[in-house]
């Protein structure tokens, strides 16, 4: 029985080890799979034998804080990895661990499933992909030709979000549970999945919601949470804004779908409401010493996956230091303006056929029992 251990962390990233991991089950029910994840994927058959914590924080300082945490984290990884003597480990997304773990890893076959933006930053780290990895499948159609480049076997099935979507099953009564108006629009703030993206995002949030009223009194709000823990963090927040706006822990897709503007920390969600085809504005803020880095070594024009993909602006985005009166007028633009609401549909089009089919999943499964 072949054995294959799984590395992943963060929401985005368990979301697809999911679809992955059910896919890789139909094909062959036999397969023995281990994981360091989140204890959540254990209900899909993985045997978490070390759970990746909540890393919560984005940004150098977050991280350099946090040292000697995350080696002790990276130990306790490596040796439970190596006591399964897996035949193969997949390590998706999150490279800031998986380089590391990868590089201790010597003499087990590894595979990176949604690897590192290499195009956008950090370009040195190719050198360890090239000599830690047997193969990389790729998410964005433009990254074979960098990774070909350097020698690397690559493939591509296409972005994993299309998944994602197509199995959402939406069942829950969306406008009973918040008691929000069907009559009335909603604008649904999706402040990210880590600590430190909520408590950077939230408060601007709330800040343009504070002037909508006089301008639309047509609007109602909601906001998405990923997890108690930060369910906790926005209660809090929203008690120092004197803020009691619905927050909603179901499903994120029920909320993009009954909303007309979502307002999104810049990520993969930022895909998934183009494919529902809902209007954004998309923002990135940190702290300033993490800003003035960032700013520094990142050389693309976006921070929006849809616009990256795009390679023009589809979505507006707003960085750091925020124009409120202007963002507020870009909201009213795209929840009454039908050119400026079209405008975007149309990028979405775009975003829709550069992201691929269905059955990305099931692509990748198959790749990656062949080469076991």
């Amino acid at each position: 029985m072949k054995k294959i251990a799984i590395v992943c962390g963060e929401i985005s990233g368990f979301s697809y080890a999911k679809l992955l991991i059910k896919e890789l089950k139909k094909i062959s029910s036999s397969l023995e799979l281990v994981g360091i994840a989140g204890k959540n994927l254990e209900e899909h058959g993985v045997k978490i034998i070390e759970e990746y914590p909540p890393s919560g924080f984005i940004g150098f300082t977050e991280v350099f804080l946090r040292i000697i945490p995350f080696l002790r984290f990276l130990k306790r990884a490596e040796k439970k990895i190596k006591s399964e003597k897996p035949d193969l480990v997949v390590f998706i997304d999150n490279p800031g661990f998986n380089l590391k773990l990868a590089q201790r890893l010597a003499g087990l076959k590894k595979i990176y499933y949604i690897p590192p933006k290499l195009w956008a930053h950090e370009y040195k780290r190719i050198k360890i992909i090239k000599k830690h990895f047997s193969s990389v499948i790729t998410i964005f159609p433009f990254e074979n030709a960098l990774y070909s480049k350097e020698g690397i076997p690559c493939f591509y099935f296409g972005h994993p979000v299309v998944d994602l979507i197509e199995q959402q099953n939406i069942k829950e009564d969306f406008w009973t549970k918040t008691g929000l108006k069907k009559e009335k629009k909603v604008i649904g703030f999706f402040p990210g999945s880590r600590k430190s993206e909520v408590v950077n995002l939230l408060p601007v949030f709330l800040k343009i919601a504070s002037g909508m009223g006089s301008v639309s009194t047509d609007v109602q709000f909601a906001i998405s949470s990923v997890s108690k823990e930060i369910k906790k963090i926005i209660d809090d927040i929203q008690e120092k804004h004197k803020t009691s706006f619905h927050v909603w822990e179901g499903n994120s897709q029920a909320l993009v779908s009954a909303s007309s503007l979502c307002l999104c920390a810049s990520g993969t969600m930022n895909l998934e409401v183009a494919l529902v085809n809902r209007p954004m504005l998309v923002f990135y803020k940190m702290n300033v010493v993490n800003y003035l880095i960032l700013r520094f070594m990142i050389k693309l024009p976006y921070i929006s996956p849809v616009n990256i993909i795009g390679g023009r602006q589809i979505v507006p985005e707003f960085l750091q230091n925020m124009h409120y009166e202007e963002i507020r007028k870009r909201c009213i633009l795209l929840l009454d303006n039908k050119e400026e609401i079209e405008k975007q549909k149309e990028g979405f089009r775009e975003t829709k056929k550069l992201c691929g089919n269905p059955s990305v999943s099931k692509k990748a499964a198959e790749f990656i029992l062949k080469n076991v």
